[in-house]
């Protein structure tokens, strides 16, 4: 029984017997140092006949080398850095590599496909021969097996794994998931534009349908910041952009800070009243934001945005998440400043009461062909824990001040329709 790689060519050696050949001053052709991809020579052999052979390039030893078409194709799958979502739509960027932030906005689905395979042949009459495959998590392929049934799952396993061959049978020797999310761009801010609702750096707000596979379990939270790492496709029954993730971190569960910096922020605080520190923080901002004589705006976004997300009152557990409502001229630079505030924090976003009653506060039930309903999250369940600023707040409908009294009082939205989930929305609002 032998074993295939999808990327047969690509594997690194597992067996000291790696048959290979030198060039005339001793280099091994055709393979190349594990770890750092320079040319290595035979250093030595040991007393059970397992050769080590020496990088030229960063000294290592190793007995197992990496073949030069692997080399290739990982500094070819070396990802490349998005600043945007909305670059995936990049037809340059088809079959690349791709890290990027992004937020979820919907409930996950979960899909069991194969990851190892025994396939069994019939070479001659009465003959048979068998052959293992691994399914490599980077392999496009792993959408295909997603939302199809037995029949059409066994059809794609023959013609991409035994074509031109006569199975006889095909055993599932191992299974990973694949979990497909929903996704949005990080913003700050959305206004409308015409039809189309556009973020900050003047991109479209939209959102993808992405596949994550994964090896183990992972659980993902509407409102999550994901920093995903993955190749962009094409969606095979639909042909949309979509992404097929092998690799996905949560920063938000990582904090890191400068100590240095809170060394100095100490020293400035010290000898201050909690006052002085505070008219600290509006002087420093008002130099960032170039606002001047909006303070009192200032001082009522951060005492909402620093608000506790529970509190105990007469042994009871209660909502702390603050409510905060401004009022004021137009042209006064309201919005303005709490654009300037939640750039600074990084956590929240500001949208207008259009933009609001458009892709909606709570959520929708959206259905996917031959996959089924998932909920599709709106700006309060996304801001969960953040801020949420919406300008113009006297133009949202009865129905949209009605769940927001909900999401107030209870910090859950409930959506009942085709799909049916609850998130958080322990959302701050102004």
């Amino acid at each position: 029984m032998k074993t295939v790689d999808v990327n047969k060519d690509l594997i690194i050696s597992e067996t000291p017997e790696v048959q290979v050949e030198y060039d005339e001053i001793g280099f091994v052709e055709n393979y190349v140092c594990p770890i750092c991809g320079g040319k290595v020579k035979l250093d030595h052999e040991d007393d059970i006949g397992t050769k080590f052979f020496k990088c030229e390039k960063c000294g290592q030893q190793s007995s197992k080398l990496k073949s030069a078409e692997r080399q290739k194709w990982e500094e070819k799958i070396k990802p490349r850095a998005l600043d945007h979502l909305n670059r995936i739509e990049d037809p340059a960027l088809a079959g690349e590599a791709v890290v990027v932030e992004a937020v979820v906005s919907s409930t996950s689905t979960a899909y069991l496909v194969p990851k190892a395979l025994e396939i069994e042949c019939e070479e001659k009459a009465g003959e048979f021969d068998g052959f293992n495959v691994v399914i490599q998590k980077e392999n496009p392929v792993n959408i295909k097996f997603v939302g199809v049934n037995d029949e059409v799952k066994d059809r794609r396993l023959k013609r991409l794994f035994a074509r031109g061959k006569k199975v006889t049978k095909i055993d599932e020797l191992a299974h990973r998931t694949i979990y497909r999310i929903r996704i949005r761009p990080p913003v700050f801010t959305l206004e409308k534009r015409g039809e189309k609702l556009v973020d900050e750096k003047g991109f479209e707000y939209k959102a993808y349908d992405i596949y994550v596979v994964a090896d183990k379990n992972i659980v993902f939270h509407p409102s999550s910041l994901i920093h995903v790492e993955g190749v962009c496709v094409p969606n095979p029954r639909t042909q949309k952009t979509t992404l097929l993730i092998y690799n996905v971190e949560f920063p938000r569960e990582v904090r890191f800070y400068d100590v240095e910096k809170l060394k100095q922020l100490k020293e400035v605080f010290q000898g201050k009243t909690v006052k002085e520190r505070f008219e600290w923080v509006l002087v420093n901002f008002e130099r960032y934001s170039q606002i001047v004589g909006r303070k009192n705006l200032a001082k009522g976004t951060l005492l909402c945005y620093f608000t506790p997300t529970w509190i105990e009152f007469n042994g009871e557990k209660q909502r702390g998440w603050g409510i905060v409502l401004m009022i004021g001229d137009t042209t006064t630079a309201k919005s303005e400043t709490i654009r300037k505030l939640i750039r600074l924090l990084a956590a929240g976003m500001l949208v207008t009461a259009e933009t609001a009653s458009t892709v909606g506060l709570t959520g929708t039930a959206t259905q996917v062909e031959r996959e089924g309903w998932f909920v599709d999250w709106g700006f309060l369940p996304l801001c969960d824990r953040k801020l949420l600023a919406i300008d113009g707040a006297h133009k949202l409908s009865l129905s949209n001040w009605a769940v927001l009294a909900e999401s107030e009082r209870s910090g859950v939205v409930a959506i009942a329709k085709a799909a049916k989930d609850t998130a958080y929305a322990r959302t701050r609002q102004v």
